[in-house]
């Protein structure tokens, strides 16, 4: 159990440690909006051509059964397609992130 001294230094610790906190700075919003644009595939087992090339293949290790597939076309528009490994198909929506 906390003696008379070792509160007030749990006290004084907490004292000091609200005083130092601040708050941080408002992050700067892409395009301002907060959203990235939604595309909606074909079908749910081919990507389109125009969506260019296959640049990478990423899996988050908590989700292991959907890997995401990047994309990029010629004027550097990204794209996203989610591909579920347990159904073998892709969801309906990809993600398109455009280059300014």
């Amino acid at each position: 159990m906390l003696t008379g001294v070792g509160v007030r230094h749990l006290v004084l610790v907490i004292l000091l440690t609200t005083w130092s906190c601040r708050r941080l700075p408002a992050r700067a919003q892409a395009g301002g909006t907060g959203t990235v644009a939604l595309t909606v595939l074909p079908d749910s087992v081919s990507v389109p051509r125009a969506w260019g090339n296959l640049v990478s293949v990423t899996v988050n290790p908590a989700f292991t059964n959907v890997e995401l597939l990047w994309f990029q076309d010629a004027e550097g528009t990204i794209r996203k397609a989610v591909f579920d490994v347990s159904t073998q198909r892709l969801h309906h929506t990809g993600t398109l992130i455009p280059r300014k």
